[in-house]
């Protein structure tokens, strides 16, 4: 009977969405500074980020688009309890006030950031100034706009937007939790299957590879083991 309780227990482990930057990316801050048309995200030391928010968003939207087509399949019923269950559920009739205790989701995403054992490096080793690592994580474009019946650059459309460089790698932490392992899977599939951040992404900008980590290891998953 003990070994029975022990397999039904859910342990609790640390999760984080691991991204990898494949194409340049716009984590635009709708602010300009300066020359800088479209400028970053970043925090007081210059280190660039994208909202935790804003993450969510994007991780629910693909979410929703997985789940809109497994109509056809069994379980569709319980894969929309699985999203209600890690992310909310949509269009509650729950006060305002009582949304965010009871209705938010098991899941909450820090920003997306460099490490923290990165950011101490940067700092205390290496002893960087703001500037430097602004200018280490982020290129400054140039973009222009054509007109279309003359042919030409269109006046007054030069814009300089600051975009992050390839190959960075960032993680949101989403914490300490028990997730049973339909969770776990179904938000290791949507995260898998994340592939753009940021603006412009029709544009091929802002390509990423997102996996989930499991106290620091990738949980790998099939779609066949979540769609049934």
């Amino acid at each position: 009977m003990i070994n029975i309780m022990k397999k039904l227990v859910i342990i609790m482990s640390n999760y984080k969405i691991k991204a990898v930057i494949k194409s340049e990316a716009i984590f635009g801050s709708g602010k300009s500074k300066g020359q800088i048309n479209e400028d970053s995200k970043y925090d007081e030391d210059g280190f660039v980020y994208y909202s935790g928010k804003t993450l969510k968003g994007m991780i629910k939207k693909t979410s929703n688009l997985i789940i809109d087509n497994c109509e056809a399949f069994k379980n569709f019923d319980e894969l929309k309890g699985i999203y209600d269950k890690l992310f909310g559920k949509e269009n509650s009739k729950i006060s305002e006030k009582m949304d965010f205790f009871e209705n938010s989701g098991k899941i909450h995403f820090s920003n997306l950031e460099i490490s923290k054992e990165m950011k101490n490096k940067l700092l205390n080793e290496f002893k960087l100034t703001f500037s430097e690592i602004l200018s280490a994580m982020t290129n400054i474009r140039n973009f222009i706009k054509i007109d279309n019946e003359k042919g030409v650059t269109a006046e007054g459309s030069l814009r300089n937007i600051r975009t992050i460089k390839e190959n960075m790698v960032f993680f949101s932490d989403l914490g300490e939790l028990k997730l049973e392992d339909k969770e776990k899977k179904f938000l290791a599939l949507v995260v898998r299957n994340t592939k753009n951040l940021g603006m412009n992404i029709s544009k091929g900008r802002g390509e990423v590879k997102l996996a989930l980590l499991e106290d620091g290891e990738e949980f790998k998953v099939t779609a066949k083991e979540v769609i049934k």
